[in-house]
Formats: C-alpha cells, structure tokens, sequence
C-alpha cells in the first residue's frame, strides 16, 4: 500500500491515526490527527490527564478487533488552547507491507446544554437504572414512576 493512498484520509475531518499493534508506533496520521498531537507521543495521548483505556497496551486488543467487537479508548489531546478528551474508535485491517494496522478515528460526543462537559450523554436506558439505583427504596411508589417524574432524578 503507497503512502499515497493514506493521504487520502487527509480529507476527513475527524482524527485518524494508522498504528502498528506490534511497535506501537504511528504508521500514518491525517492532517486533524496531527493538529490535535500537537508533539505528543500515542503514549501520552493515552495516558493524559482525560485518558481511559482498558488495556495497557494497543496489541492487548488485536482478538477483540478480529472479532469485531467495539472498543473505544478516551484519549487526551490538545484543541483550542487546552487537552481536552477525545473519544477513539478502534478498529482492525491488514494491509500489506504492514501486516496488521489498528485504525483510529477520533469521534466527538455531543453534550446536551446544562450538562456538565465531561458527562457523556445518557441513553433512555442508562437513565432509568441510574434512577433506580438511586431512587428513594422506602417509597415503592416512588421507584415505579417515570425517572422525569421522580425526585432527585
């Protein structure tokens, strides 16, 4: 595969980094890849103050990705003027010379106004057991209602 043919993902314009599961090292990184890197390594980017991931280390994910599952890393990264996070969605393809190439896209989570930044959005169902894990337990009455209708919810 020609390096010309990477530079096609230039013209997205969400992040893209192409990573060797073997070395860790970045194959290749779209132009918004490389505006959010700043100078930083993919090592910093997923151990950054707003980081999570599940494994230490990317080639950890290689028989999840081969059978398709979904995972998404929280990485740290710079935009206008301060880290911030950005989510990761991870994938797996194989492209000669280079074997195995985890891929990359960053992806933003829009936030609802009057919710913290940080609070991802909650889904109808991740809403409803939050509510019942913290409803009030002495008033049945009050568990079985709507979670918009109930107290503190």
């Amino acid at each position: 595969m020609s390096q010309n043919y990477f530079d096609a993902l230039n013209v997205i314009k969400t992040p893209v980094w192409l990573i060797s599961p073997v070395s860790g090292h970045i194959i290749f990184a779209n132009t918004a890849a490389v505006q959010v890197m700043g100078d930083k390594t993919v090592d910093d980017l997923r151990k950054g103050a707003f980081s999570a991931n599940a494994q230490d280390v990317l080639s950890m994910y290689i028989p999840e990705l081969k059978t398709d599952q979904e995972i998404v890393e929280i990485w740290t990264v710079w935009r206008d003027g301060h880290e911030t996070a950005l989510s990761c969605r991870l994938s797996l393809t194989h492209h000669a010379p280079y074997g195995d190439i985890i891929v990359l896209k960053g992806f933003h989570i829009r936030h609802r106004p009057g919710l913290k930044r940080a609070a991802p959005l909650l889904t109808s169902e991740k809403a409803r057991i939050l509510c019942s894990l913290f409803s009030d337990k002495q008033r049945p009455d009050v568990a079985d209602r709507p979670c918009s209708r109930r107290p503190n919810c």
